[in-house]
């Protein structure tokens, strides 16, 4: 009897303690969500950081075509002039301050005269990569890479005593290279470009081909002596970026760069480009370059090209 008595009793109390395990865990897990909950709402985690990657890129083959038939005031005025244009550029961003831009811009001018010569009208190739981290509205921290260079050599045109044509080189690839480091402040001006302060600057010039001094016949190009192949300068800049689009059909470029050397008078180098676009695949380029550097000249040099031809963007 006692034997029964101790089997249902021992069997009542486990069956207490197993109906009310699960009651248990369950007020465990619940209190563990509240508290997760209520911790969350102390400290919010921080939400995630998203970057955007953008790229473009364009080409255009422009050309145009002078032809005069009696013409008196030279026997080789009829001419041809190719222009080609590629521009690719990307952007790396978040949602909060950062952003990194690299651009690189390539232009090529070919001048043919029939029964003359043909030379290379324009050649100039730039790399560009600036990290902005913004500070303010329309404020930002900067830091700028702008390296410059042709790549086809160019050469001087003239006549000899024996009335022959005479070509002479005056750059190439590297020859010379200019590469401007600076570390500044920017600020934008919304839907039309920027002004940038380098507030610490360096500027390379580098000579690859050293046959230049030789066959220019002088002891300083660019700012670089004879007997060595680069120099390193440093100053101050102030540049200007325009980026501007009217009308949907007339885009507008200017970068304008001012380099101030500590001893020496401001380099200037303004691009100015003025590109319409007439249909979808034809477009007019009206292109300016102006260059001054006391070393190499002291009178500013200009350059002009105005052609149409075909563009597309991908």
């Amino acid at each position: 009897m006692r034997k029964h008595w101790f089997i249902v009793g021992f069997g009542f109390i486990y069956a207490f303690f197993s109906a009310n395990v699960p009651v248990a865990q369950e007020l465990m897990w619940s209190d563990t969500i509240s508290l997760m909950k209520l911790s969350d709402r102390l400290n919010p985690p921080a939400p995630m950081v998203r970057f955007r990657f953008i790229q473009e890129f364009e080409y255009a083959l422009t050309f145009s075509n002078l032809v005069f038939m009696n013409w008196q005031q030279e026997k080789n005025a009829n001419q041809f002039t190719l222009l080609q244009n590629l521009q690719y550029r990307s952007t790396l961003e978040n949602e909060r301050n950062f952003r990194l831009i690299t651009q690189f811009i390539h232009n090529l001018g070919m001048q043919f005269i029939p029964d003359s010569i043909n030379k290379i009208q324009l050649d100039d190739n730039t790399l560009e990569n600036r990290f902005e981290f913004q500070v303010g509205k329309n404020l930002s921290f900067t830091l700028t890479s702008l390296l410059a260079t042709r790549i086809f050599n160019g050469y001087n045109y003239g006549v000899d005593d024996q009335n022959q044509l005479v070509k002479t080189l005056n750059s190439s690839f590297f020859t010379p290279m200019i590469w401007t480091i600076t570390m500044g402040i920017a600020w934008g001006w919304p839907l039309l470009g920027s002004i940038n302060f380098g507030i610490s600057s360096a500027k390379l010039t580098y000579i690859r081909d050293q046959k230049i001094f030789t066959t220019l016949g002088v002891s300083n190009f660019y700012g670089v002596p004879e007997d060595r192949r680069y120099v390193f300068d440093y100053g101050l800049t102030f540049r200007l970026l325009i980026d501007k689009i009217f009308l949907k059909r007339v885009h507008w470029t200017c970068d304008l760069l001012l380099f101030q050397n500590f001893h020496e008078s401001v380099d200037i180098n303004v691009k100015n480009l003025l590109n319409i676009r007439i249909t979808k695949f034809l477009k007019t380029n009206i292109q300016t370059r102006l260059y001054y550097q006391e070393q190499l000249s002291k009178q500013i040099q200009l350059e002009n090209v105005v052609s149409i031809g075909l563009s597309f963007t991908l």
